[in-house]
C-alpha cells in the first residue's frame, strides 16, 4: 500500500511540474497575420517584390531551453524584386508589447580585424544569396559581395556583448541566418536571435526594413503581427480522446489522500494496545 501511495504521490508531482512548463508563454501569429497554409505556426508579409515567412517555435538545437533565454525566430526571405537587397541584422526589428523594440542580435564577433576565426558548418538553405566579406573566414565555401556595404562597429560591440558563456552554441552559430546580399530571384532561410521579450501577453510586431543593395534606398517595411500567448489562453493541442480530465489533480489528491488515510489506519490498527 505505501508503494502505491508513493507512486502516485510522484506521478502528482510529475503532473503539476507539466502543467507549469505548459503555462510558459509563446510566441504565435497575431489573428490578423496571413497564415501559413499547414503550419501554424508560421507568418507570411510581402511588399516591394520580397516576401518574408517567420515561423516561432521551431528550435529544435543547443539548448533545448533557447526560447527561455532569447527570442528565436525561423526567417524566410524571397527576393521576388529586380534589385538585390541586403540582409542585415539591424533592417530585422522586433517590438514587444511594452513598446520597447530590439534589432537581431549578431552571432558572430567580426567586427573587428585579426579575430580568429572556426570555419561553421551551416545548414541555413539559400540560393543567389552572397555573403558579406567580413563572414567569408566562417563560411570559406560560400561567394562574397563585392559591392558596397555599411558597416556599423557600434551596433556589433553594443549588441554582441548581450550574449552571455556559453551562448551563442555551434548550433546557433551553424542555424543562424547570416548577413549578406539577396539577388533578384534570389532566397534564403535561417534562424535570427532577437533579446527575450518581457511581457508574457500581448501584440509583438516583427519588421524588415527592405533595402536596396547598391542605393542604400529603402524599398518598403514588411511588417508581420505576432502575440504572445499564455498556453492556459492557448487551445489544448491534444486530441480530444488524448485530453486530461476536468481537475484531475482534484481526484489525483484524493485518490492519494484515500491510500494514505488507509494506510495510516492499518498501520495504527497493528500497534500493540
Amino acid at each position: 500500500m505505501h508503494a502505491i501511495c508513493e507512486t502516485r504521490s510522484r506521478f502528482l508531482a510529475i503532473f503539476f511540474l507539466v502543467a507549469g512548463c505548459a503555462h510558459t508563454p509563446r510566441l504565435v501569429p497575431a489573428p490578423d497575420a496571413q497564415r501559413l497554409a499547414g503550419d501554424p505556426e508560421g507568418a507570411v508579409a510581402s511588399a516591394a517584390g520580397v516576401q518574408v515567412t517567420v515561423r516561432s517555435r521551431a528550435w529544435k538545437g543547443v539548448p533545448r531551453d533557447l526560447e527561455s533565454i532569447v527570442t528565436p525566430l525561423y526567417v524566410t526571405v524571397e527576393n521576388g524584386s529586380h534589385a538585390a537587397i541586403r540582409i542585415r541584422y539591424r533592417d530585422f526589428t522586433l517590438t514587444g508589447p511594452d513598446g520597447l523594440q530590439s534589432g537581431a542580435i549578431p552571432p558572430l564577433q567580426i567586427q573587428r580585424p585579426g579575430t580568429q576565426t572556426v570555419a561553421l558548418v551551416p545548414t541555413f538553405p539559400g540560393d543567389r544569396f552572397l555573403l558579406l566579406r567580413p563572414y567569408g573566414p566562417w563560411y570559406p565555401a560560400y561567394p562574397l559581395w563585392d559591392g558596397p556595404f555599411d558597416w556599423d562597429p557600434v551596433f556589433y560591440d553594443q549588441f554582441y556583448a548581450s550574449w552571455e558563456p556559453p551562448l551563442p552554441t555551434p548550433d546557433m552559430l551553424n542555424q543562424a541566418l547570416p548577413e549578406g546580399v539577396l539577388q533578384p530571384g534570389g532566397h534564403v532561410t535561417g534562424f535570427l536571435y532577437f533579446h527575450k521579450l518581457r511581457a508574457s501577453e500581448g501584440r509583438v510586431i516583427f519588421a524588415q526594413d527592405v533595402i536596396e543593395a547598391e542605393t542604400r534606398e529603402r524599398l518598403a517595411t514588411i511588417r508581420i503581427p505576432l502575440m504572445m500567448q499564455s498556453a492556459a489562453s492557448a487551445p489544448s493541442p491534444l486530441p480530444p480522446r488524448f485530453a486530461p480530465p476536468s481537475a484531475p489533480w482534484t481526484r489525483l489528491a484524493s485518490s492519494i489522500r484515500a491510500c494514505c488515510s488507509t494506510e495510516v489506519l492499518a498501520g495504527a490498527g497493528d500497534q500493540p494496545r
